[in-house]
């Protein structure tokens, strides 16, 4: 009985080092995007922890016009900030988008290639099956057939 030798067996090995890349490629996006989004969360906890401090401050006593000033430059860079991380955010999360759908791609192609290769092993299990039972219905013919020979040389013999 033979061996089952799938052909195709280095474009199989081919396309999952590029489903594995996908997948590290994927990962590596993902990263990405929540270390961005983190920045943002961070930016909008200090928007908030700024509003928070200005009301404990300014809430009773006398305001100053230069402290009002400096304290709407800050909120303004933080809003910047905020906005700017946004974009970049959007960014990542296309990038992360893209990395799906080839991620997505190489699976279906690394699918394809091992359907086929376990259609054909079903194939060769089959035929070898097939021939293995063709093999013993030989030699139970043969035997039949020798056993039908020796019959007649035992009755003559006696």
């Amino acid at each position: 009985m033979g061996k089952f030798e799938f052909r195709m067996e280095p474009l199989l090995k081919l396309r999952k080092m590029r489903q594995e890349h996908a997948e590290r490629e994927l990962a590596q996006r993902l990263n990405q995007f929540l270390s961005h989004r983190r920045k943002v969360e961070q930016i909008d906890n200090q928007i908030v922890d700024f509003y928070q401090q200005f009301r404990t401050q300014h809430s009773a006593g006398e305001i100053r016009v230069t402290g009002l000033i400096a304290d709407r430059r800050y909120l303004n860079h933080l809003h910047q900030l905020r906005h700017h991380e946004l974009a970049v955010l959007a960014k990542y999360q296309q990038l992360v988008d893209q990395a799906r759908k080839q991620l997505a791609e190489t699976k279906k192609q690394t699918d394809i290639m091992t359907k086929l290769k376990e259609r054909m092993l079903q194939r060769f299990k089959k035929d070898m099956a097939r021939r293995e039972t063709l093999e013993l219905d030989d030699l139970a013919n043969a035997k039949v057939a020798w056993l039908a020979q020796q019959a007649p040389v035992e009755e003559y013999s006696r």
